[in-house]
């Protein structure tokens, strides 16, 4: 359930925000607890959050991290954002990360569409979109 992908999340937060290192929150919009999804597909989300993680602590010198799981007709929705140095785009374009490049194609295995928006001094944000019935 989309449930179990958030309270995962939430562990894994925890044990980061004791690090004192950044805060973390996770949100969500709505009631998760009814929705089912893949067990694959928890586990991509999972890993692609986990990097995304990684990469702001790596490289974002950012103080906070947000992530908000909604879910939208039928769609699971999740917003990731830091508020570190961001990265001007056309610069990840060229030459997208190991860890771009990770998320990308986990994100294309479970079939989720994604939004990124970054700008130099204005941090990171990562949109994901996961339809979860197929439709009839």
């Amino acid at each position: 359930a989309v449930f179990g992908l958030f309270t995962t999340i939430e562990a894994f937060v925890n044990l980061i925000n004791n690090t004192g290192q950044i805060k973390i929150s996770v949100e969500h919009e709505n009631d998760l607890e009814e929705v089912e999804l893949p067990e694959k597909t928890s586990l991509a989300l999972f890993r692609v959050l986990t990097q995304l993680v990684d990469n702001t602590l790596k490289h974002a010198n950012a103080t906070e991290i947000k992530m908000i799981f909604g879910i939208h007709e039928a769609d699971l929705t999740i917003a990731y954002q830091d508020n570190g140095k961001g990265f001007d785009m056309e610069v990840l374009h060229q030459r997208s990360g190991i860890g771009m490049q990770n998320i990308q194609s986990r994100l294309q295995m479970i079939n989720a569409t994604y939004q990124i928006q970054s700008s130099i001094g204005n941090g990171f944000k990562l949109n994901i979109n996961y339809t979860l019935l197929p439709v009839e």
